[in-house]
């Protein structure tokens, strides 16, 4: 016949185990599911869809100034900004000549997409994007980024060289 403390002992070791494999499988591997799919959002997707989903995106940023993009051919990206205390903004920018920069806690826990372009001076420290979600900050660079590849690609089918300058930094 087991002592009480044994029998407790017996007991309590695979009610702690079982806790134990049931709090891991609830964690996963710890990172949220609502951010999963960001893989390679734009594999196999054109310029125009890519076009529009910025502009998706765009309706939901934090930003005062609302932009919306348009193609005006694979390396130019037309830009028209509404909102804010500036009057409307009509920009044209090429799209081999931008640098993406990711920013993380602007403060309030934003984080914020901010580009410049070569030749572009009114995009200086102008953030083109601004969300709460840092995924959301990053989806919105590697659609940029996708752009700038695209555009990449069809210099590169013609004889004109190409220079791409991206990066994504925290």
């Amino acid at each position: 016949m087991e002592t009480g403390s044994r029998c407790r002992d017996r007991i309590a070791a695979p009610l702690v185990c079982v806790f134990l494999a049931c709090l891991l499988a609830a964690c996963g591997d710890g990172y949220p599911r609502k951010d999963l799919g960001l893989d390679n959002p734009t594999a196999g997707v054109s310029a125009i869809d890519i076009v529009a989903r910025l502009n998706r995106m765009n309706k939901g940023s934090l930003t005062a100034t609302r932009w919306q993009f348009s193609l005006l051919g694979p390396c130019q990206l037309r830009l028209v900004g509404r909102g804010g205390d500036r009057p409307e903004r009509i920009l044209t920018v090429r799209l081999l000549h931008g640098a993406l920069q990711v920013k993380g806690n602007l403060g309030e826990s934003v984080q914020a997409v901010q580009v410049n372009f070569d030749g572009t001076p009114e995009l200086v420290d102008e953030h083109l994007f601004e969300a709460e979600r840092w995924t959301d900050a990053v989806e919105y660079a590697t659609n940029l980024q996708a752009l700038q590849r695209i555009c990449a690609r069809s210099r590169n089918a013609s004889p004109a060289p190409a220079r791409a300058s991206a990066a994504v930094a925290n």
